[in-house]
This record gives structure tokens, C-alpha cells and sequence, in this order.
């Protein structure tokens, strides 16, 4: 077969040359697997199709890499015999004189003579066929072992190669076993470097665990608390609004008939004298004021809901929008015989928006005057210190209890007087009052007692620059 193979590698043109690289690597197939035995002038058969790749230029990049591919393959068996040649055949020749050991095919395990312990052969030692491999151990064991091991253990761990086999192992977590059939000689052995690290984990999960159950337990408790929380605070909203709607339609038709009857009256001259249709003529206005006031608390808050407030801040005398709202709200305060006693400074400039400030005074002015109960005394003060313009509404009226002065600018709150019953209103002037005081950078603060009164103050701080209260919007 080398015979034939080297003439047909000599004959010139290159006709034949696809056939030929088929048939070649056909030939160093059957060499690599040892169906043609490899000899003395295997390295010189190799020289010669390397010299007949490099002159043929018809074989295709498939066949030019198989047959590298092999040719590569077989110059490392060429250089295995070379240095390991004696010494395999001595293996052979000896045959059982040689200590190796045994495993369940005809493949044995013999150290290398060499010299080099990190080496061995695992050899098929039949005489007919012989084949085998050179196994490195710190490869096999560093990489095989080791390496892969290591990435696939929760713990950490020792391999250990003992002198000998201990069949007794009387180490808590301690397991060892032989390697592999083929390598009965090499044992290993697996242990936990810290023995209290299983119970260090148990512990610490119980605690994780505990902790976690917990917290989870703490969560579910809060989450109902809110639940119930929020199913209260819906169900006290509801019973608002639908009060709410109910008195909405009592304050509405209350002006409405009063400016119906009026101007009827007028329409049909049953007032003769000039001063009694004056008269009319003022209920009727005085009464769409009041409708209007309504109206506007309502739209208001709806804006308020919907963050569509727009606010257009522009300096101006802080007491002149008192004394007009003062003003607009004496009909009613001359009606029910109020004794309105006044303290204002003048000349008070703030930049605000004018008409939500008037909205802000009348509010409170008319609360004033619906919870003053038996009192006919109203205080009205606006005056300015280093820090800040008040503006206070004081009367002496029901009172408001402690636990209730936060509640009073929640949207439908209204208190309930045990004296006057329940006071008509929408619960919404308190609300709107504060919404717009606070858009301005300021607060309103109420103190109240039970019987004695309460006074609302409407505090603007004068730290707060134009630039600053102009940048707002709702």
C-alpha cells in the first residue's frame, strides 16, 4: 500500500488529481486508525503528499483540510512511538512480567518508565492489535476533577489522594471512593473544610426564614389594617357626598325662592314705595351673592379634584379685599344682628391672586357666622410682623372639640351642633379656603375651645418672594 500510494503521487498532470486526493485521504484514514500500520517510512510518506498538496491546485478546501487534519493526527503518533517506542514494545514482549492493573476490557494501566510519574499508558496489550493512550494525571486531575467539581458543589470542599483506601471512615461528611475503574490506584476523598458550616447554614436560614415569616406575617396584618382603613374611610365618604348632594340642593333652592319671590314681587308692582323696592331690589342681589359664593366653592373643589386650579398672583392691598368682603357680607351680618368689631391695618401689600382671597375671606366669614350660635360678636384683625401678614376671624360661638379641628377642611365635613342641630352648608368653604392659603405658601391655623369660640387665621409669610408665589399653578 506505501508502494502504490508513492507511484501514484509521482505520476505528473493533475487529470486524476480529485480522484487522487480522495484515494490519499482514504489512505490516512485507515493509517490513523491503525488498519495500515505505521513504520520506518511513514515520516517520509508524509513529506511526499505534503510536497503533492503544495503542486496541486485542483483540490478542493474540503479535502485540503481533511488531509491535514490526518497528516497532524499522525505526526503526533509518530512522536509518541518516537519517544516511547522501547519502551511500549518492551510492555509487549514482557507481557505479565510487568505490574499493571486490571480493569474489565484488555486496556491496563501501566506507569510510565520513563521517569515522568505524572504520566501513564492505558494500553490494550493485545498482541495482534495494540493500541492505547498517554494520559498526563495533573490534566486529568486538575481539570477533569478539580475544576469540575468545583463549580457544581453548594460547599466547599477537599480533594484528598490518600496513601491508602480507608474502608472505615468514622469522620462525620467525609466520603471516599475510587476515582474510576480504570485508575484503581487513585482515590478521592471529599470533605467539608468547616463541619459546623451545615449547621452555621441551618441556622442562619431558620433566622432568614423566621425573620421572613415575620415580616410576611406583620405585612398581611397591615395590608387588612388598610383595607379596613380605606372600606371605612369609602363608606364615610360615600354618607358625605350623599349628604353633600342633599344639602347642595337645600343651600341652592334656599337663595333661588328668595330671589324668585323678590323680583316677582317687583315684576308685578306690588311695592308702591321707592324704599320698599330698594329693599327687594337688595334681597335679590344680596341673595345671588350668596348663590354665587355657593357656586363658586363648588367649582372650585372640582378643579381642586381635577389639579386644574390656575392662580394669577398680582400685588395688591391685602386690606382692601377684606373690607370687601366685609362689606358684601354685611346684608347678612346686619340681618342676624352681628356686631362686627374690626382691627386692620392698612396699606397692606402681598402679592396673591385677588378673587381666591376674597373667596378665602368670605368662607370664613360666613362660617363665622353660621357657628357663632347665641353670640352676636364677630372680631375681624389683619395685621403684619417680621415674619408674616395674619388675617384672624374670631367669634364666640359653639366652639369646635379638639378631636374634630382636623377634620373640619376635609372635603363634606360639616360639625353637627347640639345647640343649632345640624347647621346648613355644603362642607366645602373650609376646604377650598385652605386649598387656595396654601397655593399662596401660607396656612390657616384654627384654635378652638367648646363654648367659648374658635378663631381661624390666615397666615401669609413674608419671606416668600413675588417670584415664588407667581410660579405657582394648580
Amino acid at each position: 500500500v506505501y508502494y502504490a500510494l508513492l507511484q501514484l503521487l509521482r505520476i505528473p498532470g493533475t487529470d486524476h488529481s480529485e480522484k487522487l486526493a480522495n484515494l490519499t485521504g482514504f489512505f490516512l484514514e485507515q493509517m490513523n486508525s491503525g488498519l495500515i500500520p505505521l513504520n520506518y517510512f511513514t515520516e517520509e510518506l508524509l513529506s511526499v503528499i505534503k510536497e503533492w498538496i503544495k503542486e496541486s491546485d485542483s483540490i478542493s478546501p474540503e479535502q485540503l483540510s481533511h488531509i491535514n487534519r490526518s497528516i497532524e493526527s499522525l505526526h503526533q503518533k509518530l512522536q509518541l512511538v518516537s519517544i516511547y517506542g522501547e519502551e511500549l514494545k518492551k510492555i509487549l514482549e514482557n507481557g505479565e512480567s510487568y505490574s499493571y492493573y486490571s480493569t474489565e476490557n484488555n486496556f491496563r494501566i501501566i506507569d510510565s518508565h520513563s521517569g515522568d510519574h505524572h504520566e501513564f499508558f492505558l494500553v490494550d496489550t493485545d498482541p495482534d492489535f495494540p493500541s492505547g493512550f498517554l494520559i498526563n494525571r495533573h490534566i486529568l486531575f486538575d481539570t477533569l476533577v478539580k475544576e469540575s467539581l468545583r463549580k457544581d458543589f453548594d460547599f466547599e470542599y477537599v480533594i484528598e489522594f490518600p496513601e491508602g483506601y480507608p474502608l472505615n471512615n468514622n469522620q462525620n461528611l467525609v466520603h471516599s471512593s475510587q476515582l474510576n475503574p480504570y485508575f484503581p490506584a487513585q482515590l478521592i476523598r471529599i470533605r467539608l473544610e468547616d463541619e459546623g458550616l451545615i449547621s452555621d447554614i441551618v441556622r442562619r436560614r431558620s433566622w432568614i426564614y423566621g425573620i421572613a415569616s415575620i415580616l410576611l406575617l406583620v405585612a398581611m396584618m397591615l395590608g387588612v389594617v388598610l383595607i379596613l382603613r380605606d372600606m371605612s374611610r369609602e363608606k364615610r365618604l360615600a354618607c358625605l357626598r350623599s349628604d353633600f348632594v342633599s344639602n347642595v340642593t337645600h343651600e341652592l333652592k334656599t337663595p333661588l325662592t328668595s330671589i324668585r319671590m323678590y323680583a316677582e314681587s317687583l315684576m308685578m308692582n306690588r311695592i308702591k314705595s321707592e324704599s320698599g323696592r330698594q329693599k327687594y331690589l337688595s334681597v335679590v342681589i344680596n341673595e345671588s351673592e350668596r348663590l354665587k359664593r355657593m357656586i363658586n366653592n363648588i367649582l372650585e373643589f372640582s378643579k381642586m379634584e381635577k389639579a386644574r386650579q390656575e392662580y394669577h398672583p398680582v400685588e395688591t392691598s391685602l386690606s382692601g379685599i377684606l373690607h370687601s368682603a366685609i362689606r358684601d357680607m354685611n346684608y347678612w351680618m346686619e340681618k342676624d344682628g352681628f356686631h362686627v368689631r374690626t382691627e386692620i391695618e392698612e396699606d397692606i401689600k402681598v402679592t396673591v391672586d385677588p378673587d381666591r382671597f376674597y373667596q378665602v375671606y368670605t368662607n370664613l366669614l360666613s362660617n363665622a357666622i353660621k357657628y357663632s350660635g347665641d353670640s352676636r360678636n364677630i372680631y375681624i384683625r389683619l395685621y403684619r410682623n417680621s415674619e408674616s401678614v395674619v388675617t384672624e376671624f374670631e367669634d364666640e360661638g359653639i366652639g369646635i372639640p379638639g378631636d374634630k379641628q382636623a377634620q373640619i377642611f376635609e372635603e363634606f365635613y360639616r360639625i353637627e351642633s347640639q345647640e343649632s342641630g345640624n347647621i346648613a352648608g355644603t362642607g366645602l368653604g373650609l376646604t377650598v379656603a385652605r386649598e387656595i392659603v396654601e397655593a399662596h405658601h401660607g396656612k390657616i391655623r384654627v384654635e378652638s375651645e367648646v363654648g367659648k369660640g374658635s378663631k381661624f387665621s390666615v397666615i401669609l409669610y413674608r419671606n416668600k418672594t413675588d417670584e415664588e408665589r407667581s410660579d405657582h399653578r394648580g
